[in-house]
């Protein structure tokens, strides 16, 4: 149990605690944080490649764009990837590590675990029969107004 900046006595909070707590304090609207493996969208992870939520429009409105970090960059620079993560940038894939996602509600960071890896799965199949086919600029764009997304 951390609180502020206190824990349990004779207990060691995880590292990842004052990662949670620096996002927290960047964006005070974000009530959960979900650090997950799920395999397909880790594939991308693991492979060092950028995952494009441009693919289905539920995973755009849902993901946005999914920004790419290096192997421990949510422990090396807390701050920065404390910056990134918010509303508008609600999952962050950390090559060979994790997927991270935000929300206002737990429910709300599971459905974008669970969007970011059956998209992923969706893409690597499609990849499978041939090329995949990204949404345009203003088709993007017009996910955009249409849903009053934050851009």
């Amino acid at each position: 149990l951390v609180e502020g900046n206190k824990y349990e006595a004779g207990k060691t909070p995880s590292r990842a605690a004052w990662f949670y707590k620096a996002i927290y304090e960047k964006n005070p609207d974000l009530n959960s944080i979900i650090i997950a493996q799920p395999p397909n969208i880790m594939a991308y992870g693991v492979a060092g490649l950028k995952f494009d939520a441009r693919t289905i429009p539920e995973s755009y409105i849902l993901l946005r764009d999914v920004p790419l970090f290096e192997f421990g960059a949510h422990y090396r620079d807390v701050d920065k990837v404390a910056e990134v993560i918010s509303q508008r940038n609600p999952v962050i894939l950390i090559q060979n590590d994790c997927l991270l996602t935000v929300g206002r509600t737990l429910l709300e960071a599971f459905d974008r675990m669970e969007v970011a890896e059956y998209s992923a799965k969706a893409v690597i199949a499609a990849r499978a029969i041939g090329d995949v086919h990204p949404i345009n600029d203003q088709q993007v764009k017009d996910l955009i107004k249409a849903f009053k997304l934050i851009d």
